[in-house]
């Protein structure tokens, strides 16, 4: 490792020379600034534009998703006209039950095993 006194003679042969060293250095970080770094510096840049646009369209994306209570309420939108076309067939299917059993057609024990069979049981006066 470098002493203090190594370090002082080094940069007293730099102060020496610092006039060619300089021109020659900033030559030389020019060029390589100018080859390596620039380049590299807009490539980034034009990966940062692609990254901007796919992050927008995502972004777009995400807004027109549907939220959990948009979703909830849909289902119970769906359940409701579900059970309500239930009720209607049951209500047929009950009605043609009564008839068949009016017109004889039904023995009581038929009627009472087909009428266990409601899907919304009703209470008859």
């Amino acid at each position: 490792m470098l002493d203090q006194n190594d370090l002082k003679q080094i940069g007293t042969l730099i102060k020496e020379n610092n006039k060619e060293l300089t021109k020659e250095i900033v030559l030389q970080v020019g060029e390589f600034i100018t080859d390596r770094v620039l380049p590299q510096i807009d490539e980034l840049a034009d990966n940062l534009v692609e990254v901007k646009k796919d992050l927008t369209e995502v972004k777009k994306t995400v807004t027109t998703l549907p939220d959990k209570d948009h979703l909830d309420r849909v289902a119970a939108d769906v359940k409701g006209t579900i059970v309500a076309k239930l009720r209607t067939e049951d209500d047929k299917v009950n009605l043609l039950i009564k008839f068949l059993k009016e017109s004889k057609v039904l023995t009581e024990e038929q009627w009472k095993a087909l009428r266990a069979l409601q899907v919304f049981p009703t209470v008859e006066i």
